[in-house]
């Protein structure tokens, strides 16, 4: 049975963010990393997430950093949709942290208006 890489997943992320999000110098430093990350315990049923980081040196002036991660179950070759749409999902919390007082939920009007941008713009072809 044939997986995803690390390669495949930042290679999504780059295209999705060329084509839909065009995240700039400033935001991009402000995230670590994309991974596939291995939810256990309560957490065993989560797609993915987008962890914000403890206030990090890493960025411009100790502020937030964030990791966008998919659960590794996903990265069996028949799932391909369901990690690309969570990915998609995870990159809209990114795209609306710091902006978002409901950054958290995924129902608040300004989640749900950027996902309505992403369908429209066509991101969401195939996968759904």
């Amino acid at each position: 049975m044939t997986r995803f890489s690390d390669n495949d997943l930042k290679h999504a992320f780059t295209e999705f963010n060329t084509k839909y999000f065009r995240f700039g110098k400033k935001k991009m430093s402000h995230l670590l990393s994309v991974e596939w990350h291995r939810f256990e315990g309560s957490e065993s049923g989560v797609m993915g997430d987008m962890n914000q980081v403890v206030p990090s040196p890493l960025c411009d002036g100790w502020v937030s950093a964030y990791k966008i991660r998919i659960n590794r179950e996903y990265k069996d070759r028949r799932e391909w949709r369901t990690w690309m749409l969570t990915l998609l999902h995870e990159m809209a919390h990114f795209k609306l942290a710091g902006i978002d007082p409901g950054k958290d939920l995924c129902n608040s009007r300004m989640f749900n208006r950027e996902m309505k941008r992403l369908a429209n713009a066509g991101a969401l072809n195939g996968l759904w």
